[in-house]
């Protein structure tokens, strides 16, 4: 199960470099011809950005992305911050992924997913140490 996990987190981080890729020009083309559409506008397209301004929050979605792959990398490995490190990641994911709503509407559901798991995990781990607590006492 760890690793089905960690290998969905690295196609989430993967899929953020569309965010990077398209404001820099660098997006392929669709099969019709077709460029992806601009990530210059937030919420909707109510705030236009600027080229420059754009492509610097693009940087910001790569280093999301690759956030996402180390994050992976150490969940598999079972590194001990690897979860308080992912509640990081999926929050800034969620953001992001929020400010350009409708385009990434499937990043918001996948880091709401992933909050919502990681908060019944952690209450399943509270319970289990209360019960444990409760025996002991």
């Amino acid at each position: 199960m760890r690793s089905i996990i960690a290998v969905f987190l690295l196609l989430h981080g993967a899929a953020h470099t569309a965010g990077f890729l398209t404001p820099w020009g660098l997006a392929p083309r669709a099969a019709d011809g077709t460029l992806p559409p601009p990530l210059n506008a937030l919420f909707g397209g109510r705030i236009a950005l600027s080229q420059g301004v754009a492509r610097g929050l693009g940087l910001l979605w790569l280093a999301v992305g690759l956030s996402f792959a180390v994050v992976a990398i150490a969940w598999w490995m079972r590194v001990p911050w690897a979860t308080a490190a992912l509640v990081g990641v999926a929050l800034l994911s969620l953001l992001l992924s929020i400010a350009w709503w409708p385009l990434s509407r499937i990043g918001v559901f996948i880091s709401v997913a992933l909050l919502a798991g990681l908060g019944a995990a952690g209450y399943r781990n509270f319970s289990a140490d209360l019960t444990q607590a409760r025996s002991a006492a």
